[in-house]
């Protein structure tokens, strides 16, 4: 894809690119994001409707003994927030 080839240390990206790369970037949240909520689901948790993002992240941080290992880093965590 073009858009990921190029860089824009040199060339300031045009609305067109910007939007692209927006398009992207927000797809592949989502994708991690329902991922997610797909993990919690199975474990039978429950996210509330308030603040659903950060905790569905703490989440994430949980190791849960002899059912699955911790999906996020610590560092990664602290990134997002």
């Amino acid at each position: 894809m073009e858009l990921l080839k190029g860089s824009f240390e040199n060339d300031e990206p045009d609305r067109f690119e910007c939007s692209a790369a927006g398009y992207l970037l927000h797809n592949f949240y989502n994708g991690v994001e329902n991922i997610f909520k797909s993990i919690t689901a199975v474990h039978g948790n429950k996210v509330d409707k308030e603040e659903w993002h950060s905790v569905l992240l703490k989440r994430m941080l949980l190791e849960i003994e002899d059912i699955r290992p911790k999906v996020i880093t610590k560092e990664l965590y602290k990134k997002t927030s």
